[in-house]
């Protein structure tokens, strides 16, 4: 499989958009692969309809979600965090201070891959607006509140992203003294929260969702959001940070998410061609590939993802023409997840605008918010495995062998034969590549001497000229996996001569 080969192409019309769309629901039937499932996530009691998914991971015993709902009859956003598993439902997690009374933002941010940490923000006082960096453990029911680095003051601290086991949580805070600087922050057992260095002219640092690498030695964050000078940076621990380069003509950049080994960031980024931005990836620090938009009049979001080699990359849009969506991006180009879903006829149960956080790293779960019953209302969509990162593979099936029975026809009294052929088929991607007769060839071709009858069935008629040699049908068989690649192979039956010369 070829990494990392997203098109260079910055535009991609509707058109291809629905091309795309038709190529992956052809070929998701016809390998067998289980159907795409929308989960409408719903909303905790009491509140009002709020509720959003922030990161997703799959584990050995399921799908684990972690995000933030509301509670509180008074709350106009999320005052809780939660957890969500198709089996056990939603989930409130505990919080430093209960009360129903209207509060900070609170949610949960990020989760490791093995579902045991979840990164959040914890309410610290029933009357006002403090809250703090906190980890949510043991299934969610554990509340551990983080250190605060020295200097902060100002409470309004939150943890938001984390190395894939956990053990790494980096989030934001701000300064004791005015003017109440923001900065980022990292933690770990061992060493505590230290403060992460910023970038000169620094307002406010925060910390992308998806901005730890695997092994939390690589961090993303965004400096200045709301600013003219906005800028995304790398921090990476034990070196220091760098500022992603703008592109020709720009003047803003931010970095939404960082690929698995820290050397692939995503983001957006303005320029005279994409005044509102685009997306762009950029690798060991300078611009690797412009990705576009889907058309001219989208405009991105502060949230992104991407899987965790960077084949596919999600990313919330609007436009005047189709309101909020999420874009979707691999090498066949952009499409829009609500035409995705419309297409492969998914029930979103009165849900719309669907807007993601991100996707999971093996590309198989996006995660967000819709629009619903006057609110937002979370989802969780899960794709079939090899859906959209299958799409990049190059390599085609190998047939290990192919064989008809019978293979030989005898005796030639002109009737019409069935024959089965049985093919061993593998590939790197794809469990079960569609395997199917494509052709059929005689050396003594005549109307009406063959019927294929099914993808590897076909009736041959038993027949020879008596003054040649015998008949050989040749049979060619394709081999299709999930990217579309080809390979063929043939297989003879004869009709002899004689009994002597089978």
């Amino acid at each position: 499989m070829r990494v990392n080969c997203l098109s260079m192409n910055t535009h991609y019309p509707i058109p291809r958009l629905r091309a795309f769309v038709a190529l992956v629901l052809a070929a998701v039937p016809a390998l067998g692969f289980s159907q795409i499932q929308f989960y409408p996530i719903g909303d905790l009691p009491g509140g009002i309809t709020y509720s959003e998914i922030r990161d997703a991971t799959r584990t050995p015993a399921g799908i684990i979600a972690v995000g933030g709902g509301t509670q509180g009859p008074n709350s106009n956003f999320s005052d809780t965090v939660i957890r969500w598993t198709p089996s056990g439902g939603l989930q409130a997690l505990p919080s430093l201070i209960t009360t129903t009374n209207p509060g900070p933002f609170v949610s949960g941010s990020a989760i490791s891959r093995d579902g045991t940490v979840i990164a959040s923000r914890s309410r610290l006082s029933a009357t006002n607006n403090s809250r703090g960096g906190a980890l949510h453990l043991n299934n969610g029911n554990t509340l551990m509140m983080l250190p605060r680095a020295a200097d902060s003051g100002y409470w309004n601290s939150a943890a938001n992203a984390l190395s894939s086991d956990g053990s790494i949580v980096y989030g934001f805070d701000y300064e004791a003294t005015p003017p109440f600087l923001g900065f980022a922050w990292r933690w770990t057992a061992s060493e505590g929260t230290t403060r992460v260095p910023s970038p000169a002219n620094t307002i406010e640092a925060v910390p992308a969702g998806r901005g730890a690498s695997a092994d939390g030695s690589v961090m993303v964050a965004t400096k200045n959001w709301g600013y003219p000078d906005k800028r995304g940076f790398i921090y990476t621990h034990g070196q220091g940070i760098t500022e992603l380069p703008l592109l020709p003509g720009g003047t803003v950049n931010d970095a939404l998410a960082v690929s698995a080994d820290g050397r692939i960031v995503m983001g957006n980024a303005n320029s005279p061609e994409y005044p509102n931005g685009e997306i762009v990836l950029w690798k060991d620090g300078a611009v690797f590939q412009r990705l576009g938009m889907p058309g001219p009049d989208f405009v991105g979001s502060n949230f992104a993802g991407m899987s965790a080699n960077a084949e596919v990359v999600v990313t919330p849009l609007w436009s005047p023409a189709t309101g909020s969506d999420t874009g979707i991006l691999n090498q066949h180009g952009w499409t829009l997840l609500s035409e995705l879903l419309a297409a492969a006829n998914v029930d979103m149960q009165g849900r719309t605008e669907p807007r993601i956080f991100g996707i999971s790293q093996d590309a198989t779960l996006l995660y967000g918010f819709a629009t619903y019953n006057g609110g937002r209302e979370a989802f969780l969509v899960e794709f079939p495995p090899l859906f959209f990162s299958s799409l990049l593979d190059e390599t085609p099936p190998v047939f290990n062998s192919l064989t008809a029975t019978p293979n030989t026809l005898w005796s030639p009294n002109n009737k019409m034969v069935d024959v089965q052929l049985t093919a061993d088929v593998t590939d790197e991607t794809t469990p079960n590549p569609v395997v199917q007769i494509v052709s059929v060839t005689s050396n003594e071709p005549d109307f009406g001497d063959w019927v294929i009858t099914g993808p590897m069935s076909l009736q041959l008629r038993a027949k020879r000229l008596g003054k040649n040699s015998g008949r050989v049908y040749t049979i060619t068989v394709s081999a299709t996996d999930f990217a579309e690649n080809v390979s063929t192979a043939t297989v003879t039956v004869t009709v002899p001569h004689d009994q002597g010369k089978k």
